[in-house]
């Protein structure tokens, strides 16, 4: 579960294209999102593997799989939770396989769902002795950061130079 946590976390940081990786790195952004791809198959596969453990291990406690569509606050882990995190992000999955034919679409299911996901991760581990919130919070306030760089690219005109001249040394100004 955890690993699948800093997973998610890494492909976060490598969701935020105006701050963070790409910028600290000055890496292409066809290879980050490439490695973003990757990082996202990873968690998915994680998590999947981390949901189905987990319920062959209720299904033989004395818990039973009715514990699993269980959502009790009071849980040292809230099952549930974790199950619609799990679905969100197997939402996430099968929305990229429309990414190139809708984009907006896409993005759009993108930025809620990855919010969906983090929300019910903490949700999943909010009674755990382990926050799952230090590991998330940081990547996520970048593309927070990041998105409100794009919002502001957009309020802000562009500015286009026309002409430009070099003035060397010893060469007058206009002012001679």
């Amino acid at each position: 579960g955890y690993a699948a946590i800093i997973c998610i976390g890494a492909v976060l940081l490598l969701a935020s294209q105006r701050v963070g990786v790409l910028g600290a790195t000055l890496s292409s952004f066809g290879r980050v999102v490439s490695l973003h791809r990757a990082l996202g198959y990873l968690s998915l596969l994680l998590v999947l593997a981390h949901g189905v453990i987990m319920t062959i291990g209720m299904s033989k406690s004395k818990l039973g799989l009715k514990h699993l569509l269980r959502f009790n606050m009071n849980d040292d882990v809230n099952t549930m939770a974790g199950l619609i995190a799990g679905v969100a992000l197997l939402l996430l999955y099968a929305f990229t396989l429309i990414r190139r034919r809708f984009y907006s679409f896409f993005r759009a299911s993108h930025m809620i769902l990855w919010l969906v996901v983090v929300v019910f991760i903490n949700v999943h581990l909010s009674n755990s002795q382990t926050n799952p919130l230090l590991m998330l919070i940081p990547p996520a306030a970048l593309v927070f950061v990041d998105l409100a760089f794009m919002h502001l690219q957009m309020l802000v005109p562009r500015v286009k130079l026309l002409s430009a001249t070099i003035v060397g040394s010893g060469v007058s100004g206009p002012s001679s």
